[in-house]
């Protein structure tokens, strides 16, 4: 990879100043003091003119497709796991059992509508393998401790499920705000800080982080 350009050199020029916040092997992508981001373009003679990182488009389709088939694989082996009588554990709670794979399901329905409306970006092979191995792993260990587990779903489980519904409300409620935002002409190029964003830098991740949170809370083993 070639050496990242320096934002004081004036050969870089005013335009394309600013602190750079990602690289790859191809893109260098800045952000000015506007709140524009743009991108560079790796060429063999250095970078080329800029261009909007919105505008780098790559629809990805089968890695999308691979992920949305690995992850609805882990919906149907959990529900397997929670419920099928030739599972080896023994059956636990109804309650808890039926609230965990209605959880995972609606996770999964959150996860086709980021990928094919609200990312736009390209999906490498590399992140849908990624994300298909993780999700696999907790679903696995969310069904099977839940389904071991023979304790009545009280308090815990009712946290369990309010955590859950707010963590997904968030992450898909700021990420709606956004891509509604990002559909207006004048917004192009633009970043955008407003809704949840506002309040705090990820609160898409953060939704996540409490409606997994909430899930293991579901489960009810400290391990989950």
């Amino acid at each position: 990879m070639e050496p990242k350009p320096n934002r004081n050199d004036p050969s870089v020029g005013a335009s394309q100043t600013g602190n750079s916040i990602y690289c790859d092997e191809r893109y260098y992508v800045f952000v000015n003091d506007g709140g524009m981001r743009f991108s560079m373009k790796q060429s063999g003679n250095g970078l080329r003119q800029s261009v909007s990182i919105y505008d780098l488009r790559d629809p990805t389709r089968a890695q999308r497709v691979f992920l949305s088939a690995g992850v609805a694989t882990c919906v149907g082996v959990a529900w397997w796991l929670l419920f099928g009588r030739s599972v080896l554990a023994p059956a636990g709670d109804l309650i808890r059992r039926l609230s965990l794979a209605l959880a995972l399901t609606i996770y999964f329905i959150r996860l086709l509508f980021t990928q094919f409306v609200f990312l736009k970006r390209a999906i490498r092979w590399s992140e849908a393998l990624t994300i298909s191995i993780w999700v696999a792993c907790i679903y696995l260990l969310l069904s099977l401790t839940a389904r071991a587990n023979t304790h009545p779903g009280g308090s815990v489980t009712m946290t369990g499920i309010a955590l859950f519904l707010v963590g997904s409300w968030m992450n898909s409620w700021s990420e709606y705000q956004r891509h509604r935002w990002k559909q207006r002409p004048e917004n192009h190029g633009r970043l955008y800080i407003a809704g949840l964003f506002r309040l705090c830098r990820h609160p898409n991740y953060f939704g996540d982080l409490v409606a997994f949170s909430g899930l293991a809370l579901i489960a009810g083993r400290w391990f989950a």
